[in-house]
């Protein structure tokens, strides 16, 4: 790839800039470009589903693809600078706020809060799933699985299933610590594994999440 660049003394001066030495190089200049149209990308479906522009359904779907190939490209990309969204649109000077919200969080806004519905019927069932959930998760990390490949996805289908039951404050306070871990693993590489640490801490938040979802049941 070339870029004529025209010098101000004469038309004849015409002067060609290599933008790269290397098909390794032109590579990582292909990557930097789709991860910055899906940020814009993102951006404008977050203001579409802010007004109500598109239906749920069709939102979710093109979040959770945007979302997935915006991972995929930082894992392409293998760049500390590129796993930090904010400090990528500096740099490329891109202004895109409900973008860097929705590619923090990891998950498209209708796992996150959940779509308004007024129809409690099937909480027996969200509410088993729930349960399911906690104990997967926690045994899990007992069992020592601590990639963000296995944990992430779990962690997700955790919210999903809190997010379908009629909400009260135990259950918001559940959502929000899953929200955190969620982020938190995000930020990371699908390669990565928590540390002895964090796998500590996630179990006891998991745990205390779990003791504050099955109190909610006795209200």
């Amino acid at each position: 790839m070339y870029f004529n660049q025209h010098s101000p003394t004469g038309p004849n001066q015409d002067q060609e800039v290599k933008l790269y030495n290397s098909n390794l190089e032109r590579e990582r200049l292909d990557t930097l470009a789709d991860l910055y149209s899906i940020i814009v990308a993102v951006e404008h479906l977050e203001k579409a589903y802010i007004k109500s522009s598109i239906p749920f359904e069709e939102y979710t779907l093109a979040c959770t693809n945007l979302i997935s190939q915006f991972k995929t490209c930082q894992n392409l990309l293998g760049d500390s600078s590129v796993l930090n969204v904010q400090h990528f649109m500096n740099e490329y000077k891109l202004n895109c706020p409900l973008a860097v919200n929705r590619l923090k969080v990891g998950v498209p806004a209708t796992v996150e809060h959940g779509v308004d519905n007024k129809n409690n019927k099937e909480d027996g069932k969200y509410i088993a799933k729930t349960v399911q959930n906690f104990i997967n998760l926690m045994d899990n990390l007992e069992l020592k699985v601590k990639t963000v490949e296995v944990l992430h996805p779990l962690l997700v289908e955790l919210i999903q299933n809190i997010n379908k039951i009629t909400p009260s404050a135990e259950t918001n306070e559940c959502k929000e610590k899953v929200k955190n871990w969620l982020i938190a693993l995000n930020k990371m590489k699908v390669s990565d594994e928590l540390n002895d640490e964090q796998v500590k801490q996630l179990h006891f938040d998991l745990e205390n999440g779990y003791n504050l979802f099955m109190r909610s049941l006795d209200e």
